[in-house]
C-alpha cells in the first residue's frame, strides 16, 4: 500500500500510462481523484465525530449529503475518465478488436472481424462451464462458509457455558479459542477459494483478458461481500465474549 501511495504522489497519470499502460494509469488516476473527493465528506464529518448530538436530524442531513456527494463523485469520475481515455486514444476502442489473451485455446478458425486465423472456442461450451460448474461451486462455497460460521457459534457457546461453570484463568483463555480457530480457518478458506476461482476462470476459457478479469472479479466479489456480512456477526459475538471475559475478571 505504501508503494501505491508513493507512485501516485510522485508520478502523474500520463507518466504512469507511458510505463505501465492505460489500465494501471486509470487505476492510479482514480485513487488520486477519490482521495481528494473524500475531503469534503471528511471535513463535514469532523463535527459529527467530535460532538455527540442528540438531534438526529443533523445525522440525517449528513447522511443525505453523503448520498448526494457519492453520486456527484461517480458522475464527475465518469467525465474525468472519458477525458483521460480520449486523450490517450482509447475511448472508442471496441472489444472485438481486443487481442485474445495468452491462455485462450481452441480450434483454429477465421476471425470474422479481423480476417486473421486464430483459436475459436464455442460460447455454448463456455456458458455450460460457467452455469453448470462455476456457479454451483460458488454457491457451495457460500453454503460451506455459513456452515463453518454455525460451527464457530456452537464452539463459542460451548466455551461460554464452560466459562460459566468453571470460572478460572483457563476458562478465560478458552473464550478466545473459537475466535482464533475461526480466524485461521477463514484465512485458509480465502486462499483456497482464490486459487479455485482463478483455476475455474481459466478453465472457462475466456477469449479476452477483460472478460477473464470480469468473471474473476465477480467470483471474488460475491464471496467477499458474503464474508463481510458474516464478519459483522463475528464481531458482535466476539465483543460479547470480551465482555464476558473482562466482567468475570473485574
Amino acid at each position: 500500500m505504501l508503494s501505491v501511495v508513493l507512485i501516485d504522489s510522485f508520478f502523474s497519470a500520463d507518466e504512469i500510462r507511458c510505463y505501465f499502460g492505460e489500465t494501471i494509469a486509470l487505476y492510479f488516476g482514480f485513487l488520486e481523484y477519490f482521495t481528494f473527493a473524500l475531503i469534503p465528506m471528511a471535513v463535514i464529518g469532523i463535527p459529527y465525530y467530535v460532538f455527540a448530538w442528540e438531534d438526529y436530524d443533523k445525522y440525517v442531513m449528513f447522511a443525505s449529503f453523503n448520498l448526494l456527494w457519492s453520486t456527484v463523485i461517480l458522475e464527475v469520475w465518469k467525465r474525468i475518465c472519458a477525458i483521460m481515455t480520449y486523450r490517450w486514444g482509447t475511448l472508442l476502442m471496441k472489444r472485438q478488436f481486443e487481442e485474445p489473451r495468452s491462455g485462450f485455446h481452441g480450434v483454429l478458425g477465421i476471425n470474422p472481424v479481423t480476417g486473421r486465423e486464430e483459436p475459436v472456442y464455442s460460447s455454448i461450451k463456455r456458458q455450460i462451464r460457467i452455469y453448470l460448474v462455476s456457479l454451483p461451486f460458488v454457491c457451495l462455497c457460500l453454503y460451506f462458509s455459513l456452515y463453518v460460521m454455525m460451527i464457530y457459534f456452537d464452539l463459542e457457546q460451548w466455551a461460554l457455558d464452560y466459562h460459566e461453570e468453571n470460572e478460572s484463568n483457563f476458562s478465560n483463555l478458552m473464550l478466545f479459542v473459537p475466535s482464533i480457530i475461526y480466524a485461521v480457518v477463514i484465512e485458509i478458506m480465502n486462499r483456497i477459494y482464490r486459487y479455485a476461482a482463478e483455476f475455474l476462470t481459466s478453465w472457462e476459457n475466456h477469449r479476452l483478458e477483460s472478460s477473464y478479469q470480469n468473471h474473476l472479479i465477480l467470483k471474488v466479489l460475491v464471496v467477499s461481500m458474503y464474508y463481510k456480512q458474516l464478519l459483522r456477526l463475528f464481531k458482535k459475538r466476539t465483543c460479547h465474549v470480551f465482555y464476558c471475559c473482562f466482567s468475570s475478571i473485574t
